[in-house]
């Protein structure tokens, strides 16, 4: 699901432009050899020409290093997608500048340099391994949370746990542990809110109520001020617009 509403946020900005924008002549020559790399088969290749870490639909780990590049090889690319890279040709790739350049309508991201930096391929191997990471996650579930429809984050906030499912394709549920008690416990709060994805770079932000003390919760998962990895910004107001602000560590 997140995977697909990625992509959509991405052609949302794609539609934006009135004509495809032509490659530069590096851009060209750096696509261009990629593009042999796929029609050789060179999985070690291709692996070099990767950033990492290479993002994959959460809750599965992203890609880190060329070996596990290539070892998970068949997990990114079904034969299907690899034949089209590798049987495409120059025209098919646009550059739709800071996003980089886009193949397929966004199923696969390269940047300036011709080096992978997104894959929207989900193959129905990756699709099973994410099935059974969920499943395996429900069951260190407290029983009364156990139900929703994805995963979305885990965060932790000095000894606490907030955590976000996505409830269903509208609404976001934060589950909240208090003082080092673990998912398993029964949780201390649980709230609903939204997803709202903000300007050109797509921000993620969430906002949620507190029906009890009628506050607020705004999380910032996407902090660009910040220098720490996977750092979110969280606010907290409370029915007096009295505010407290947070840090805190998400796993996506």
């Amino acid at each position: 699901m997140k995977r697909l509403l990625a992509i959509v946020f991405l052609l949302m900005g794609v539609s934006g432009f009135s004509q495809e924008s032509a490659l530069s002549a590096t851009a060209v020559e750096k696509v261009t050899s990629l593009i042999d790399l796929f029609e050789n088969e060179n999985r070690d290749g291709i692996a070099k020409r990767v950033v990492y870490p290479l993002k994959r639909d959460y809750p599965l780990p992203d890609i880190t290093t060329e070996f596990e590049f290539v070892s998970k090889f068949e997990q990114l690319f079904s034969p299907e997608f690899s034949a089209k890279i590798s049987h495409s040709v120059i025209e098919e790739y646009t550059d739709m500048g800071w996003r980089g350049i886009m193949f397929d309508l966004g199923r696969m991201w390269i940047n300036e340099e011709g080096n992978i930096t997104k894959v929207y391929d989900q193959t129905e191997a990756e699709k099973k391994i994410r099935e059974s990471l969920i499943n395996a996650d429900k069951k260190n579930l407290h029983k009364s949370v156990r139900k929703y429809f994805e995963p979305y984050a885990v965060i932790k906030v000095g000894d606490d746990i907030w955590r976000i499912d996505r409830k269903n394709a509208q609404v976001m549920r934060l589950t909240q542990w208090i003082g080092g008690k673990s998912m398993t416990e029964a949780p201390d709060a649980i709230l609903e809110g939204t997803e709202d994805i903000q300007g050109t770079i797509r921000s993620r932000v969430l906002y949620f109520l507190d029906k009890r003390t009628k506050g607020t919760i705004t999380i910032l998962m996407d902090d660009l001020e910040s220098n720490v990895p996977n750092q979110v910004s969280i606010t907290i107001k409370d029915s007096a617009e009295n505010e407290t602000k947070l840090v805190g560590k998400s796993d996506n």
